[in-house]
């Protein structure tokens, strides 16, 4: 049963890359409207198949997935592509640095806006606490990250980065093992008991869109790079 899910989990991600930017959203935005139902049974199926004999491994997919080490591999690229004056390469840690950028401060406004309660410290998949405690939640005895359930950032990062190589060098290998790797980031956070599966699938969805859509003319979002003046400006085109 483990082995199956993890199979269905990563032939949805090579079914998914068919499919438009924006119809993934919406599959991924009503994935998880069904998954809220379900949300519950999943965490307890997850906490049975694999419990605590897997979460080391989990731990470190997670680790290798975290904002700090992705952020990090593309400023690196980046400073190599600049000095070698690469501009493919420039152009993927480009894309790369304003997918994180944006797709995390989309996954930071919408945490605070539901602060929902994460699955290792909620009785339930029902705990949402919404705007109101955005605020208190930060001067109360309780843990603010407690209620940082709602959507996944990890799973949001880790599909932006797989979107952007996937798309930067259009190979067919390249992009399962990008996809591949998001799928397990994601996987590894449900069975951490980090987020329920409905906070996975809808970050992993907003991580896509913007992944797929960095460079789009006709919808961009993304801080603009200016190494002239050393700056960093946000721009915004519909």
């Amino acid at each position: 049963m483990k082995y199956s899910t993890i199979f269905l989990l990563f032939i949805g991600v090579l079914l998914g890359q068919s499919l438009d930017g924006k119809f993934q959203v919406g599959i991924a935005t009503i994935s998880s409207v069904v998954l809220f139902a379900f949300d519950d049974e999943i965490r307890e199926f997850s906490d049975k198949s694999f419990g605590e004999k897997y979460q080391p491994v989990a731990q470190i997919v997670s680790d290798i997935g975290s904002p700090i080490v992705e952020i990090s591999a593309f400023s690196l690229l980046f400073l190599n592509g600049n000095f070698s004056r690469n501009s493919p390469q420039l152009k993927l840690e480009k894309n790369g640095i304003s997918a994180i950028a944006i797709s995390g401060i989309s996954v930071e406004i919408l945490k605070h806006l539901a602060s929902r309660e994460r699955p290792e410290v909620a009785g339930n998949s029902h705990q949402w606490r919404g705007f109101s405690k955005t605020i208190s939640r930060y001067f109360s005895d309780e843990n603010p990250d407690d209620f940082s359930s709602f959507p996944s950032g990890h799973s949001a990062l880790a599909w932006a980065t797989a979107a952007v190589v996937s798309k930067h060098f259009d190979k067919k290998t390249v992009s399962i093992l990008a996809y591949f790797a998001a799928t397990f980031v994601s996987f590894s956070r449900i069975v951490l008991e980090e987020h329920w599966a409905s906070d996975v699938v809808f970050g992993a969805g907003i991580g896509y869109f913007v992944g797929k859509n960095i460079d789009n003319p006709a919808f961009q979002i993304y801080p603009k790079f200016s190494q002239a003046q050393c700056s960093i400006n946000f721009v915004a085109n519909f």
